[in-house]
């Protein structure tokens, strides 16, 4: 069977043809940008808790050192100890706050 067509019905035919073309490629593209924004939220969001332990732990870390260097100061009778304890804990507070209110607002 020979379909007998205008030039004007081949031009309508091809530009139906492209533009479904178009649609069919565009809604796999859309379903290809979905699952992988999901995969990278999903491997953001395990990266996350370990990076935020990590901060944790520094922070305790630097706590702990920061202590033992006012304690040794302050036995040798250095007047400048308190203010020492006082940076060292509001340092490490700032950092642990901020840890906290990173992880809950943004992720």
């Amino acid at each position: 069977m020979q379909l007998n067509l205008t030039k004007i019905q081949k031009i309508v035919l091809s530009f139906c043809l492209i533009l479904f073309n178009i649609n069919l490629n565009a809604q796999s593209w859309g379903t290809k940008v979905a699952t992988a924004s999901e995969a990278g939220a999903t491997e953001i969001s395990g990266i996350l808790a370990s990076i935020t332990t990590l901060l944790m732990a520094i922070s305790g870390v630097v706590f702990l050192i920061g202590i033992t260097s006012t304690g040794f100061k302050y036995k040798q009778g250095d007047q400048q100890a308190f203010k020492n304890l006082q940076g060292v804990m509001m340092g490490s507070l700032v950092i642990l706050i901020g840890v906290g209110l990173a992880k809950i607002l943004f992720f």
